[in-house]
């Protein structure tokens, strides 16, 4: 019993080591919306999400294509956190780990009795020179709150007035989340906000990428 104490509670200490814990009994979700009309739409999953439960859930941000065939795609991650051209950068704010190694994570840890208005921390990633148009904005994090509670992630955009709430249940869980915004002549400048209720939150990826649409999806 000591020994097993002694384990868990190193587990506990080291970031990566309870992260890896925690995604052994991960739920998954895929996030659907619009950010500029501030829509959102959340199905749960029972295994990872695949590229074609993928392209259905996206026919209803109103096109059809195909998710395998990607126009320029813009990326940043943890292990690469900047590109001079175009510039393309990410910054992390409040973090309790970053790590450019086993895999690329950014995370936070939140107190338990934080208030729902509470800051935890935020991303903020800066595009410069991205074309004009309709792409897809990919977020890529996994969260859980504290049992017996919920938290939110808010995603927002410099482009955009709107802003979307992410929900976050009891469950640790790996959060796709698709969202259309529009881009325009002038840089575009992502944030991501870790808010109070969550207990866990990790960043991986995020991503905007322009897609070839084949059909406008039917309504």
């Amino acid at each position: 019993m000591v020994g097993s104490d002694a384990t868990a509670a190193d587990v506990e200490r080291n970031p990566l080591r309870r992260l890896q814990r925690l995604e052994e009994t991960q739920g998954w979700a895929h996030h659907v919306g619009d950010l500029d009309r501030g829509e959102l739409t959340t199905t749960t999953l029972d295994r990872p999400l695949g590229p074609v439960t993928r392209a259905a859930r996206l026919e209803a941000l109103g096109i059809r294509f195909d998710p395998s065939i990607l126009g320029p795609t813009y990326v940043l991650t943890p292990q690469r956190p900047y590109q001079p051209a175009p510039e393309v950068w990410l910054r992390a704010f409040g973090a309790s780990l970053y790590a450019s190694h086993s895999g690329g994570v950014i995370s936070w840890t939140m107190p338990r009795d934080a208030p729902s208005t509470f800051d935890g921390g935020s991303l903020h990633t800066f595009f410069a020179g991205l074309p004009q148009g309709r792409p897809l904005l990919t977020v890529s994090v996994s969260a859980g709150a504290w049992p017996g509670g919920a938290g939110r992630l808010l995603v927002a955009s410099s482009a955009s007035a709107s802003t979307v709430t992410v929900p976050v249940g009891g469950t640790f869980t790996a959060h796709t989340i698709d969202l259309r915004l529009t881009v325009g002549d002038a840089p575009v400048e992502v944030f991501m906000f870790v808010r109070g209720g969550i207990r866990d939150a990790t960043f991986r990826a995020l991503a905007i990428s322009y897609i070839p649409v084949l059909e406008p999806a039917q309504p």
